[in-house]
């Protein structure tokens, strides 16, 4: 066993709302994960974060940072499921961090002041959503989509339907150089939206990169929400972070006591 899974034991079984039982705290043991990293128009993501007790990170050109991820999870806690995030960098006070090259955005997603803002996920499994959202507090959406996604040696293609059309598709280059397994931790962040969780991802990765051109294509369906919202922020992907075979321990919030009164 990875000594991952070893420094965090299982502490407890959780009854989910559905009757299923599940071990806390959440264990994901392989996973592939897509991040694509971008900047998005700042005013427009102050807006989308009002109310929500933190603020963009801005870069040094003006602009905010959001990331897409796509994740093909083969064996968790919640069995195997496919999941979309939306996330962005921001920060309990103003934060300006330099932007003059793609890798300068995961320094940005790493500060030690920033947080990873998780503002919206679709998922294609009922189990983890449910898991989500009432132990971690995460704004899952509440009925499982249509999710299509091949990862290929080369390329990573994808689909979510949100009834009937698009919200979001792409078709990826994956990068192709090797690296080692890191130990990261990633502090995230939910909306207020029932109560405003804080909880930190204790990840393994081997990240590999690549700057996102013309050869990769996204899209989004104005006929959704999630399509609107993106198009109103103008994400422009900048970075390609590739993470095959990942693996993390996803902990109770660090505010769960707020969450049982």
């Amino acid at each position: 066993m990875s000594a991952l899974f070893l420094s965090h034991r299982p502490q407890e079984r959780y009854q989910l709302s559905s009757g299923t039982i599940c071990q806390v705290p959440y264990y994901c043991r392989d996973s592939d994960i897509l991040l694509l990293h971008g900047l998005v128009d700042y005013p427009a993501l102050s807006s989308v974060l009002t109310g929500q007790n933190y603020l963009p990170v801005r870069t040094a050109t003006g602009a905010g940072i959001a990331t897409l991820w796509v994740v093909n999870y083969r064996d968790t806690t919640c069995g195997p499921y496919r999941e979309l995030i939306l996330s962005f960098v921001a920060a309990r006070t103003p934060l300006t961090v330099p932007f003059a090259m793609p890798l300068d955005l995961v320094a940005a997603f790493a500060h030690p002041e920033a947080v990873t803002f998780v503002q919206q996920l679709y998922l294609d499994s009922r189990v983890p959503i449910e898991y989500g959202r009432e132990v971690h507090g995460i704004p899952k959406a509440l009925q499982p989509v249509r999710f299509s996604s091949k990862i290929a040696q080369a390329r990573c293609s994808f689909c979510v339907d949100v009834e009937g059309n698009a919200a979001a598709e792409g078709n990826i280059g994956l990068p192709q150089d090797e690296s080692a397994y890191i130990a990261i931790d990633i502090k995230f962040v939910t909306p207020v939206v029932g109560n405003q969780t804080v909880n930190i991802l204790h990840c393994e990765l081997a990240s590999r990169f690549r700057s996102f051109d013309a050869a990769d294509v996204l899209a989004f369906s104005d006929a959704t929400e999630f399509g609107t919202m993106m198009h109103a922020l103008r994400f422009s992907p900048q970075l390609v972070q590739f993470c095959p075979q990942s693996r993390f321990v996803m902990p109770k919030p660090l505010n769960w006591l707020a969450l049982d009164t």
